[in-house]
C-alpha cells in the first residue's frame, strides 16, 4: 500500500483524496486504497429457541434502551393468533413470559417509544374480532393503557411510528368514512389526540410508516386500498401537516412489506411485499429523503410479505423477520459503515479540557464532515491536523507522544500530521473546520486521523493545549 502524500493538486498515486475547503484554499491528503462498499442480506444462523417464523404479521420494534429487538404475535399458516412475547439480542432469540399480555393478533402497529423506554403496541386483528386496544412492554410486563382515549380501528393494518422530533408515537389510520383519508392519532404515554389536518393521504391498509432523521419526519408509502389494490405514493409527516413527496423513480406498487429506518446511514430500507395480484416481491429500496434507489444486494432473502423489520442500533444492522420458514431471520447492512471514534486524552486549557467532536454525523462518501473543538479561551485560535497514521509520526517516532517535555504537561500528539488546517470561529468558544470527503469508491474503508491544537497563552509554558484524537473511516452508504 502507497504512502499518504500532501499536495494541492492530483498526485500520480492511483488513490483517493480527502479535501478541505477554507477560505477557497484546497489541500489534498491522499488515502490509500481500500475496498469497494456493497450491501447484504445475511441469514442468520439458525439457533434454538426460534420464534414460529412462518407467522405472518408480527409486530416489531426495537427497544434502544435495553438494545432488545421486541416481537409480538402474528398468525400461523393455520390461521391461529399468536400471543407470545420474544426478544432478540442481535445474537440469540429469549421467549418472555409475562403476568399480563395482550390479547392474540397479527397485523398490530407498535414503535418504540424512546423517551419513556416502552414499546407500544396497538390494535389488530384477533381470533375472532378486530382489536383497538393500546398496550405497553417495559422490559418484563405488558400493560394496558389509554383504555379511554384508544381510537377505533377504522381500517387494518394502520402505520405506526415514534416521532423523535415531537417525542410521541404517530398512528396513521386509513378511514373510508366522511373525507375519506388518513386520520392521525398521537401517543404521548397518557392519552391518545387526533391531530385534524387539512390534507392526508388516501386511505390505505398495510403501508410502509417511518421515521428519517435528516429530514426529522415520518415518511409512509404505499399500502393497499379497500379493494387491495396497492399503491406506490411518497407522504411526509411533520407533526402537524401531511405532504405528498413528488419523488421520482418511486417503488413499484405495494402493501405489507417490511419498513424501517437505517439510523447509521440515514435511510429507510424497505424489502418485499405484495404487489399487483397478491404477487409477492423480492426487491430492496432505499430512500434518503429525496430519492429512492433499488439497491442489489449479495444473497437476497426470497421474496416475502406480511413480515416485519427493524433496525437494530447496537449491532448496526436491519434486522427481518416472519414469513418463511425454519430461520432466525436475515440482516441486512452495508460491508462498508462510516465511522468516528474518539482516542487518547485531552489536555487541560485554561477553561477546562478541550472536547472534539463530529458536528455532521460520519464520514460518508461524498458528504462533508464538520468537526469541532470547544472550550476555547476568549479570542482562542484552533488549528485541526489530520493526517493518515496514528502510530507513528512519518516513521521517525512512535505516536502519542507525551508533550510535557515541550512544555505542554498532560498533553498527547495522537496524529501524524500531514496537513494543519486553521479552525473558524463556531460561536464564542468553539472551532470547526469543514472536511469534504472524496467521492472515490476506492477510498471507501480507508482511516483519516484528527486532533486540535488550541492557543491558549494562560493554560502552560508552551500556550498550547491538545484535544483527543478522532479516528474517522470513510463509508458508503
Amino acid at each position: 500500500m502507497k504512502r499518504t502524500a500532501i499536495g494541492v493538486a492530483w498526485s500520480n498515486y492511483t488513490v483517493g483524496r480527502l479535501c478541505l475547503m477554507r477560505s477557497g484554499v484546497l489541500a489534498t491528503l491522499v488515502l490509500p486504497t481500500a475496498v469497494g462498499a456493497q450491501v447484504v442480506w445475511t441469514q442468520v444462523p439458525l439457533v434454538s429457541p426460534t420464534p414460529d417464523s412462518t407467522r405472518s404479521g408480527c409486530s416489531m420494534c426495537y427497544d434502544s434502551w435495553r438494545k432488545k429487538v421486541v416481537l409480538f404475535g402474528g398468525s400461523t399458516l393455520s390461521s391461529q393468533t399468536l400471543s407470545d412475547t420474544w426478544e432478540w439480542d442481535g445474537k440469540k432469540w429469549e421467549q418472555r413470559y409475562p403476568v399480563s399480555s395482550p390479547p392474540s393478533r397479527h397485523w398490530g402497529s407498535m414503535a418504540f417509544d424512546s423517551r419513556r423506554g416502552r414499546a407500544v403496541l396497538y390494535g389488530g386483528v384477533g381470533q375472532s374480532q378486530d382489536l383497538s386496544d393500546t398496550w405497553e412492554w417495559d422490559g418484563s410486563n405488558w400493560q394496558q393503557v389509554g383504555i379511554a382515549t384508544s381510537p377505533a380501528l377504522t381500517l387494518l393494518g394502520p402505520g405506526m411510528a415514534y416521532d423523535e422530533a415531537n417525542c410521541v408515537c404517530v398512528l396513521a389510520m386509513g378511514d373510508y368514512s366522511g373525507t375519506r383519508g388518513t386520520r392521525t392519532w398521537l401517543w404521548d404515554g397518557s392519552v391518545w389526540t387526533h391531530v385534524r389536518t387539512s390534507a392526508s393521504p388516501p386511505p390505505r391498509l398495510l403501508p410502509g410508516f417511518a421515521y428519517l432523521r435528516p429530514i426529522r419526519q415520518l415518511v409512509l408509502f404505499g399500502g393497499a386500498d379497500s379493494l387491495l389494490i396497492p399503491l406506490n405514493d411518497t407522504w411526509t409527516f411533520d407533526g402537524k401537516r401531511w405532504q405528498q413527496v413528488p419523488i421520482t423513480n418511486n417503488p413499484p406498487v405495494r402493501y405489507a412489506m417490511s419498513f424501517s429506518s437505517d439510523t447509521l446511514r440515514d435511510r429507510i430500507v424497505m424489502f418485499g411485499g405484495f404487489g399487483p395480484s397478491s404477487s409477492i416481491l423480492i426487491d430492496t429500496w432505499e430512500l434518503d429523503g429525496r430519492t429512492w434507489t433499488q439497491r442489489t444486494p449479495l444473497q437476497p432473502p426470497i421474496g416475502r410479505a406480511n413480515h416485519s423489520s427493524v433496525y437494530v442500533e447496537h449491532v448496526r444492522r436491519t434486522f427481518m423477520f416472519g414469513f418463511a420458514s425454519s430461520e432466525s431471520g436475515y440482516e441486512y447492512y452495508s460491508v462498508a459503515n462510516a465511522d468516528y471514534r474518539v482516542f487518547g486524552r485531552e489536555c487541560a486549557g485554561t477553561f477546562g479540557p478541550l472536547d472534539l467532536r463530529s458536528e455532521t454525523g460520519l464520514p460518508w462518501l461524498g458528504d462533508s464532515l464538520v468537526q469541532s473543538v470547544e472550550v476555547l479561551p476568549v479570542g482562542g485560535v484552533a488549528a485541526f491536523l489530520v493526517g493518515s497514521s496514528k502510530s507513528t509520526w512519518f516513521g521517525r517516532f512512535a505516536l502519542p507522544l507525551d508533550l510535557s517535555s515541550f512544555g505542554m504537561p498532560g498533553c498527547d500528539l495522537l496524529v501524524q500530521g500531514d496537513m494543519a488546517v486553521g479552525g473558524q470561529p463556531f460561536g464564542a468558544s468553539r472551532s470547526h473546520v469543514r472536511l469534504q470527503m472524496p467521492l472515490q469508491a476506492a477510498t471507501v474503508g480507508s482511516h483519516f486521523y484528527t486532533q486540535a491544537l488550541v492557543l491558549d497563552p494562560t493554560a502552560n509554558p508552551m500556550g498550547l493545549v491538545t484535544s483527543r484524537g478522532a479516528d474517522c473511516v470513510i463509508g458508503a452508504r
